[in-house]
């Protein structure tokens, strides 16, 4: 079965043939994208109704046909999937009546060529596990040899309440052993894998920082004659522009955050002037380099960094010029499966899932397995 189709959902929605078909299938792709995600929370019974609704959405044309029969595979599992954490056998009942009408049209709608009697095999494959799952066992004799019944002779009036047994001859159940080929083949089937399966080490994505603005010192500091006071005097600078913004910092974050929602941009490299009194202290502040996205960003900027109570001691009168950055940073996650750091969902589905629990890879051939 075929599972990570998001990615060619975004390619047929970018490829219609018309703007309303584009929206239609962006909508399937949304719908798709929500019920893969609640599937990865362990809730096929959310994932059901979602790919039910991306099926329904998605454009009757022929050009759809294809990604219609995956969906229709992914919506058979999830069904299972939901049976099998509700314990609800309606949910068996679902998946056998979608399977079996989707297979009546197949034919119609994809001919009878190699390629279409393959597909047709998947959904008789998927039909099979949903009836096996549907159907309870019969009830056999361990010991395989007879069920016995006895009734009441009713051959005639002069029976006279004779009895009669009734043997039946059983086949023993036999449970099933790794020497059978379906076996394997369940056990390399998405109902085990990490990423679609119901197991509790599935992978998921999780938070590590949450979208934020950075403001960061750009360069060396300067201010008035760079030229004279020789190092102690430059030295003294730095550590002033170095306390400025460490007190400033989460008041210049939020202003850049406030300018990033208005326009959006990413980075913003500017210069700040701050001008020190007889005391030392800050006097004013001024946006000497780009605006910091806009003129209010940079008015906020001033204001905040002028408000700084800052105490430069015996420093003096002076004039510092402090050259920053602005950066935008989106949230970072943790992908479980591999270690590897991606931005959200999509991200994560655009790299390998290269996982280290060994789950996606295929397993020998039964032979190996006999005598063992």
């Amino acid at each position: 079965m075929q599972l990570a189709i998001a990615p060619l959902l975004l390619l047929v929605a970018l490829a219609g043939p018309a703007p309303a078909r584009d929206a239609d299938a962006g909508e399937a792709q949304r719908l798709y994208t929500l019920g893969e995600r609640a599937m990865g929370e362990g809730q096929p019974t959310r994932a059901v109704p979602l790919w039910r609704q991306a099926i329904v959405a998605l454009p009757q044309t022929s050009a759809y046909d294809r990604l219609r029969h995956r969906l229709v595979l992914r919506l058979g599992y999830g069904l299972m999937a939901a049976w099998e954490r509700s314990g609800d056998r309606r949910y068996l009942l679902d998946a056998q009546r979608l399977l079996e009408r989707y297979v009546e049209r197949h034919e119609a709608i994809f001919g009878d060529d190699a390629r279409a009697r393959a597909e047709r095999g998947e959904v008789y494959e998927q039909l099979y596990e949903v009836e096996r799952r549907a159907t309870p066992p019969a009830a056999n004799d361990d010991d395989g040899t007879a069920a016995a019944s006895t009734t009441k002779d009713e051959r005639g009036p002069d029976a006279r309440g004779l009895k009669r047994v009734v043997r039946v001859k059983t086949r023993r159940w036999h449970p099933p052993t790794h020497d059978d080929a379906r076996v394997h083949e369940w056990i390399a089937g998405p109902q085990t894998s990490v990423e679609t399966g119901l197991v509790m080490t599935a992978p998921t994505l999780q938070p590590l920082d949450p979208p934020r603005a950075y403001v960061r010192l750009a360069g060396p500091v300067g201010g008035g004659d760079d030229r004279s006071g020789g190092d102690d005097r430059g030295r003294g600078r730095r550590s002033l522009a170095r306390a400025a913004l460490l007190a400033a910092r989460p008041a210049l974050r939020a202003c850049f955050s406030d300018a990033f929602a208005r326009s959006p941009h990413d980075v913003v490299r500017t210069a700040v002037r701050l001008e020190l009194g007889d005391d030392g202290r800050i006097r004013a502040a001024d946006v000497v380099g780009e605006d910091v996205i806009d003129a209010a960003g940079s008015a906020c900027v001033e204001q905040q960094l002028a408000s700084v109570a800052l105490d430069a001691g015996d420093h003096g009168q002076d004039t510092l010029e402090l050259p920053l950055v602005f950066f935008w940073k989106d949230a970072r996650m943790l992908d479980e499966a591999n270690g590897v750091i991606v931005r959200d969902h999509w991200d994560s589905w655009q790299r390998p899932r290269e996982l280290n629990h060994g789950a996606m890879g295929f397993l020998p051939p039964v032979d190996q397995f006999k005598g063992h």
